[in-house]
């Protein structure tokens, strides 16, 4: 699961949807394609409907193309564009524009919002980890899904602990992992590693192994 390429830079709330990559977000993407194409046979890629995030999915699937990896399918996924995450987006914008984006994402994380406003962090996480884990059922030996970097934020705060403060927002193109092979699935992030429940997708404990630090 990887955040979008280089965009242009928003300027406004109300339109971040309509900003598109730059010529060096299209060519990065072409180059990342061609990293992802070692040992891999096949692929599908989805993405977000924001149209950032098919220029992206674009350009990975001719990176891969390139390198003679097969690619299957290039669909969009709602929920990489965050709508399942069942955000207000009026009481978001309002909040945001009030308190920055970093102070909405930290009142957000730490639970300080009503859950009918905006989705609890643990049920967001888990949410995207199913839909993760759910694609390993695909049968392809890749599996690339191009979204934002909420999205991201929100794997990485639940399941690695990583505050964005200190780790930062995910830069262009940051991505994680997901392994479903094996008695427990794996996240990687960064040479980080949490193993991640099947029944539960809860991280397991220190004391089950989770390795994430």
């Amino acid at each position: 699961m990887a955040r979008h390429a280089e965009r242009y830079d928003i300027t406004d709330l109300a339109t971040s949807h309509t900003v598109l990559l730059t010529e060096k977000g299209k060519q990065d993407a072409i180059a990342f394609g061609r990293r992802l194409a070692a040992g891999q046979t096949d692929a599908v890629l989805f993405h977000s409907p924001v149209p950032r995030c098919r220029q992206t999915a674009e350009g990975i699937a001719r990176g891969l193309d390139t390198e003679r990896v097969q690619v299957s399918g290039l669909s969009p996924l709602a929920w990489l564009g965050g709508d399942p995450l069942a955000i207000d987006t009026g009481f978001a914008d309002d909040h945001i524009r009030t308190h920055g984006v970093d102070g909405f994402l930290r009142s957000w994380f730490d639970g300080l919002f009503p859950p009918e406003r905006v989705i609890p962090l643990a049920e967001a996480a888990r949410f995207q980890m199913r839909e993760l884990l759910a694609q390993a059922e695909l049968g392809t030996s890749l599996v690339v899904d191009i979204t934002h970097d909420w999205n991201l934020m929100v794997v990485l705060e639940y399941y690695f602990r990583l505050r964005h403060e200190e780790n930062g927002t995910p830069v262009f193109l940051d991505h994680l992992t997901v392994t479903a092979s094996g008695a427990y699935p794996t996240a990687r992030y960064h040479g980080r590693e949490v193993e991640i429940s099947r029944k539960t997708l809860e991280p397991r404990s220190p004391r089950d192994g989770r390795r994430a630090t």
